[in-house]
């Protein structure tokens, strides 16, 4: 006759093994220490413990840590929504609420205004360095979710929930280089020798425009407007234009915030 108590670990082991998870979350509270078998039960289970808890020698085995998942990031054709701090936004929702109520979508020409380029930089690559200023020269909030930047003869979607406060100069790049502080990142790209750049909604043309060589910009330093000449209709002259002033990282512009005036004997025009 067989010793039925010589059964008994065997099927533990098995129902055990079936049992154990491929991974699991370790747990964010301490384990709680289990008290041993003793008496009757340890003997129904085929063995007997020390009625005495005993310490812990070593942590207990929880089974493998499960591996975190991230997802995938976007691509460079997509447009990423940021913060306005160079950091990638948690929540590209609605539009916030400005003074007046919700955030409204531009209409007509000049509710924004192209204010500053930079075609050229030089201090990165033009495919990490390239970026456009937006300013908002109206006393409400702009949502320009829905709206396409205009890239010569392409358009480019800009992402739900990019809003322009009153006032505000934003950022758009096509990379999250030191010294700027994007709000949105959009794969579009900046001819040196001159390109048509501009902000369309609904199909309206907000502003647009169309430098060339006679605008005054080099390798390294923005064509920046005149922080006296912020008008939808004054940025299409090439006069109302000089180059950036401003040092920023190791170039010259002012992205993201406004500009001063250019001075009278400034290569404005040339």
């Amino acid at each position: 006759m067989r010793d039925p108590r010589r059964l008994t670990s065997a099927p533990l082991a098995c129902a055990a093994a079936l049992l154990l998870p491929a991974c699991v979350e370790l747990p964010d509270k301490p384990l709680v220490e289990i008290e041993p078998l003793a008496g009757d039960a340890a003997v129904a289970f085929g063995f007997e413990l020390d009625a005495a808890p005993r310490p812990p020698t070593a942590p207990p085995y929880t089974g493998p840590e499960c591996e975190t998942i991230h997802p995938m990031q976007p691509t460079p054709d997509e447009p990423i929504l940021m913060d306005g701090s160079g950091q990638a936004a948690a929540d590209a929702g609605s539009a916030p609420a400005s003074e007046d109520g919700a955030a409204v979508a531009p209409t007509q020409a000049g509710d924004v205004i192209i204010t500053e380029l930079m075609p050229d930089p030089a201090a990165l690559s033009d495919g990490m360095g390239e970026w456009i200023e937006l300013h908002n020269p109206r006393g409400a909030s702009l949502d320009l979710g829905g709206c396409q930047l205009i890239d010569g003869d392409q358009l480019r979607a800009l992402p739900a929930g990019l809003v322009l406060q009153p006032d505000a100069h934003r950022v758009l790049a096509r990379s999250d280089a030191p010294g700027l502080a994007p709000a949105a990142l959009v794969a579009f790209t900046l001819n040196n020798g001159g390109d048509r750049v501009g902000l369309s909604c609904a199909g309206v043309e907000i502003d647009v425009v169309a430098y060339d060589g006679s605008f005054p910009f080099a390798a390294g330093v923005s064509l920046a407007l005149s922080g006296d000449a912020y008008d939808a209709a004054a940025n299409d002259d090439p006069a109302a234009w000089c180059r950036g002033q401003i040092a920023y990282a190791d170039d010259l512009g002012s992205p993201g915030a406004p500009n001063p005036p250019c001075a009278a004997d400034s290569d404005a025009g040339l």
